[in-house]
């Protein structure tokens, strides 16, 4: 069923109602897709967890250190991008096609890729600075994947398209972002006291608790991964709606 049209303005429960009913729908395809696409992170994650259970006081690879920092960049900004098509075809009520999906993440990879990373240096940037710098950048560009998929306007006008769009609404924008994030973190603590916990058992059980300990992250990890790529396409889609009168039909008809 197509999403119905509101004259209202942003609203983040209704943001985060449409996000978790988008993923609860597709939950499959849409996990299926989240632990292959960042499938890579996971096993460098787990390299790292290994690394350390073998020498405690020890530095872990670089290279190791280096990916660990890269592939989720990366990785995100295509998950980013495949998703964003599947939620905008499940909006307009047409079947979601994971096909088409990765086709059209794949078709935009490069513009995707400097987008994200463009997007997390600011970030960071911002954030070295001062945290409210980087909050506010964060908050100014997060639609910016969303708008090179959809729009495909080039990389410096999707920051552009997602400042004019979030404009207005961003103390609205960064609330919901937030609920993510503290629920991003509340997870990842859960997940590290319990596999902490499991790694002061016996030494020689040490090993299978590492690797339990990564497959229940990689799981776990893989749905919030997947609920932050919805989000951002719903928040965009939200913006879409309140500040130019579109409907999700009207902005996936671009892929047809």
């Amino acid at each position: 069923m197509a999403e119905e049209r509101t004259t209202e303005g942003y609203r983040i429960g209704r943001v985060f109602s449409n996000s978790l009913k988008v993923l609860r729908s597709n939950f499959l395809p849409f996990m299926g897709l989240s632990l292959l696409i960042m499938s890579p992170q996971f096993l460098v994650s787990y390299a790292l967890s290994r690394s350390t259970l073998a020498d405690p006081a020890g530095m872990p690879s670089p290279m190791l250190l280096v990916l660990s920092v890269i592939l989720p960049l990366l990785l995100t900004g295509l998950l980013t991008a495949t998703l964003c098509h599947g939620t905008f075809q499940h909006l307009s009520g047409q079947r979601v096609s994971m096909g088409d999906s990765v086709r059209t993440g794949l078709r935009v990879l490069p513009v995707v890729i400097a987008v994200s990373l463009l997007y997390s240096l600011a970030t960071m940037g911002g954030a070295l600075l001062l945290l409210v710098p980087g909050l506010i950048v964060m908050t100014m560009f997060v639609v910016s994947v969303p708008a090179a998929v959809i729009e495909r306007p080039g990389v410096f006008r999707s920051f552009a398209r997602s400042r004019i769009l979030t404009k207005g609404d961003r103390w609205k924008v960064f609330g919901t972002y937030l609920l993510f994030i503290l629920l991003s973190i509340v997870v990842g603590l859960l997940i590290g006291f319990v596999i902490g916990f499991g790694l002061g058992t016996a030494p020689q059980d040490q090993g299978v608790i590492a690797l339990a300990g990564s497959l229940i992250e990689s799981v776990v990890n893989a749905v919030v991964y997947a609920l932050g790529a919805v989000l951002v396409a719903v928040i965009y889609n939200e913006l879409r709606i309140v500040k130019e009168g579109a409907t999700a039909e009207q902005i996936a008809a671009v892929f047809d």
